[in-house]
């Protein structure tokens, strides 16, 4: 048998690895072009998952502080097949997906879902407790006048059909009230006072169908008129009983009801000092409503000197008299101050519905007449399958 030289075994050598390196070179090169592959398709998915969200409604977030996009979860397939397509397209070196398949979902970013809009208003709210605010002072308190007469505008209101709570401070759970979900509350409150119109602030530059936007979120009605009534019962009745405790702990106050009593005829025996009391302590906080509505400042609780009301003058107000008397001492809480306290005792749910009714409101009459709430959305899971390949996210902002 003939052998081969030194010369022919180191051709065969060389060929073993050359042929080696080349089914090397081979397999990394696939498994490299595999990468890219699943690489790019995940880029085109997330950058058509952004380009959907870029879609927002730009009045909504110049207005209210809140991104949201119009688009069903078929719209939203539709659109991101689109972008996948175009932007695997202007690869460097371009490909086509095989099989792309798409399945969205943005039903539960829905912007009437309460806990949906709350993030957006939270974070807004960081902003306006740092001292950014979009309403300015009126140079007088307004009167109410406007109403919502149209039955189809208040149909199609987020709040209706909805069971909302409405705010009771005597049967109010103070533990409860002040001891929960207190960063958040006080964040949304913050959004909604340095947002929305009252009585005594209106907005920078944005319309507004009601003048009295915050009394509105607080009582709920179609009319301003009945709204500032509701909230007019509210400060009162916050007000009388820190006024009768101040009474009772006062012995000047105390005594002057006991030479009251003493004075009347004897047919009024019946009347005792915790009916004098109470009166007075009505008298007083009537004054407070009235002082409060004018933009006036009343304590929360009161010394002497913020006591506004003699005995006799809280006789004479019941009957009809001044519009209101300021005490000696004018330091205490104002109007958005109470509508503060107010809004944090107010269900959470109820407070951010009549949010989402006046953003509606406020864009259908201003800006785009058959705008629905219901149809915005904040964000959206997407599970897709491209090239036998699957990918699954969610998109929010």
């Amino acid at each position: 048998m003939r052998r081969c030289g030194k010369k022919g075994a180191a051709a065969v050598f060389v060929v073993l690895i050359c042929t080696t390196m080349i089914a090397a070179v081979t397999v990394i090169g696939n498994a490299t072009f595999a990468r890219l592959k699943t690489a790019s398709c995940d880029a085109a998915l997330n950058i058509g998952c952004r380009s959907v969200l870029s879609e927002f409604d730009r009045r909504l977030k110049s207005d209210y502080q809140i991104f949201a996009y119009k688009g069903s979860s078929n719209e939203v397939e539709e659109k991101l097949e689109n972008y996948i397509e175009l932007n695997l397209s202007t690869c460097i070196k371009p490909f086509r997906a095989g099989e792309t398949c798409v399945k969205a979902d943005n039903i539960e970013f829905s912007l009437t879902e309460p806990d949906v809009i709350e993030k957006q208003i939270v974070q807004a709210g960081k902003f306006c407790a740092a001292g950014v605010s979009y309403v300015q002072k009126r140079g007088k308190p307004i009167e109410p006048k406007l109403s919502i007469k149209n039955r189809a505008m208040i149909g199609s209101l987020p709040s209706q059909g909805k069971n909302l709570k409405i705010i009771n401070i005597e049967t109010l759970d103070g533990t409860k009230a002040f001891s929960d979900r207190v960063t958040d509350t006080f964040f949304t409150d913050k959004y909604i006072l340095k947002t929305f119109a009252t009585r005594l602030s209106a907005p920078q530059s944005r319309y507004g169908y009601f003048n009295y936007e915050v009394e509105y979120i607080l009582a709920g009605k179609v009319s301003e008129a009945d709204n500032l009534k509701h909230v007019r019962k509210l400060i009162f009745a916050v007000r009388e009983p820190l006024n009768l405790a101040h009474i009772l702990a006062d012995p000047k106050k105390m005594l002057e009801i006991k030479k009251y009593i003493a004075s009347l005829p004897p047919g009024a025996s019946t009347v005792t000092a915790a009916i004098i009391a109470a009166a007075w302590a009505a008298g007083e906080s009537e004054n407070d409503v009235r002082l409060i509505l004018a933009g006036k400042n009343v304590a929360l609780a009161k010394t002497a000197r913020q006591w506004a009301l003699s005995l006799e003058n809280a006789i004479g107000l019941a009957r009809g008299g001044a519009a209101y008397i300021e005490p000696a001492d004018k330091k205490g809480l104002d109007y958005e101050d109470y509508l503060n306290m107010l809004l944090y005792i107010e269900d959470r749910e109820t407070k951010l519905v009549r949010v989402m009714d006046l953003i509606q409101l406020n864009l259908r009459a201003s800006y785009n007449g058959s705008l629905l709430l219901k149809e915005l959305y904040t964000g959206f899971s997407v599970d897709a399958d491209v090239d036998g390949r699957k990918y699954s996210y969610v998109h929010t902002y």
